[in-house]
């Protein structure tokens, strides 16, 4: 039998979020560099207005065997959309020019299949349970650690994977009753 607080590590991450969700269980940390990599034969998308922002989560996505593209600004990756069909979408939500919200509003417009990591400095527990709600995957604080940001790749990843996969069968059922 377990403990009260075994139950308690299996059901929170140690931050206060209940990881019981029916989220696929992450591999041990020695395997989600493999795993990850593997599933991701498109891009992950970063959009962040803060260059050095983009050049660090870029840099430790490079490292990790992501193939990753960038974004400044919300005109740029909208523009970019559906062409550059990334995997994954990173993105910060404290901008000049926008929300993070309304940014993840307007992608759900455009794909819905396209997961989504909020990596952010602005810690306002509100617009973290908005944005999850919202259907992020996941809400890390900068500087988010490669584990971290691993963990919540490869729950965004197999999560694409089904959503892409719910998506084309829906597009078949429609197609199958015209």
């Amino acid at each position: 039998m377990l403990s009260d607080h075994q139950t308690a590590q299996m059901t929170h991450d140690g931050r206060g979020h209940d990881t019981s969700a029916n989220r696929p269980p992450a591999p041990p940390a020695s395997q989600l560099h493999t795993a990850c990599a593997r599933r991701s034969v498109a891009p992950v998308a970063i959009f962040d207005e803060n260059e050095d922002a983009r050049r660090h989560l870029h840099g430790m996505l490079s490292l990790l065997g992501f193939d990753v593209i960038e974004f400044a600004t919300p005109a740029a990756l909208f523009a970019a959309l559906p062409a550059a069909s990334p995997a994954c979408v990173i993105l910060d939500t404290c901008f000049e020019s926008t929300s993070g919200r309304e940014v993840q509003r307007q992608l759900h417009m455009l794909n819905p299949a396209i997961p989504l990591i909020f990596v952010t400095a602005c810690a306002d527990v509100r617009t973290a349970v908005k944005a999850v709600k919202a259907g992020a995957i996941d809400y890390l604080l900068k500087p988010a650690s490669p584990d971290e940001l691993m963990n919540a790749l490869y729950v965004a990843l197999a999560s694409g994977e089904h959503r892409r996969e719910d998506n084309g069968t829906r597009d078949r059922l429609r197609d199958s009753e015209a």
